[in-house]
């Protein structure tokens, strides 16, 4: 299945997630550790993937400043992401790109690192 993140058809090379915890560690004169913990925080998912053209690029920045939640749709299923942060570096000497055949052969070719957090 094909991923996509809105509109933005991304190719993903890795995929993580991160899961923590808040908490606090104190350390008594008398001695001994005592953790107390305030919650947790909500998913976050680091993606680094490939993405064809210019207009995807543009989309993906838009989606930094939007302050709104995007779905991330794959073969894992859907879920509503704030896209934190996208860093984006072009593919040098790629001189004909086969990821999307509905684009043009000399597309720019990118590697993206999202960084996306869950929505719930």
């Amino acid at each position: 299945m094909a991923w996509y993140l809105d509109s933005v058809r991304i190719f993903p090379q890795t995929s993580n997630k991160t899961w923590e915890q808040i908490s606090a560690e104190l350390n008594p004169l008398g001695g001994g550790s005592i953790i107390h913990n305030f919650g947790h925080k909500e998913e976050k998912r680091n993606v680094n993937a490939y993405i064809v053209g210019i207009a995807d690029e543009n989309a993906l920045a838009a989606m930094t400043i939007s302050g709104i939640f995007y779905t991330l749709s794959g073969p894992y299923g859907v879920q509503d992401y704030l896209v934190k942060s996208v860093a984006s570096d072009q593919v040098p000497f790629v001189t004909c790109q086969s990821l999307r055949p509905d684009l043009a052969d000399d597309s720019p070719v990118f590697i993206v690192d999202l960084e996306l957090w869950l929505d719930e």
